[in-house]
């Protein structure tokens, strides 16, 4: 085989590599970005959820605690907090 028909061959070949990368780059970019999309999406529902379960909510502190092992009331106790 001669040298000019070496570098041919080497030279298609070379080239249906290139194109067989760039195709599987292609549809790698593309499943990134499908699981980018979906990673915000998820990561939108799960604020949602935090923000609902959060919604009606409400925090209280300096309320003294009681003794351990004692039962209390925490409706009562809220109420007698309020009040003061």
């Amino acid at each position: 085989m001669t040298e000019t028909g070496s570098r041919g061959i080497k030279s298609r070949t070379l080239r249906k590599t290139t194109e067989s990368i760039d195709f599987a780059l292609s549809q790698v970019n593309s499943k990134v970005s499908e699981l980018e999309k979906q990673r915000n999406n998820l990561q939108d529902e799960i604020v949602y959820s935090q923000s609902q379960s959060m919604k009606n909510n409400l925090v209280f502190s300096c309320i003294p605690e009681t003794r351990t092992g004692t039962f209390e009331d925490a409706e009562i106790t809220l109420w007698t907090f309020l009040q003061e």
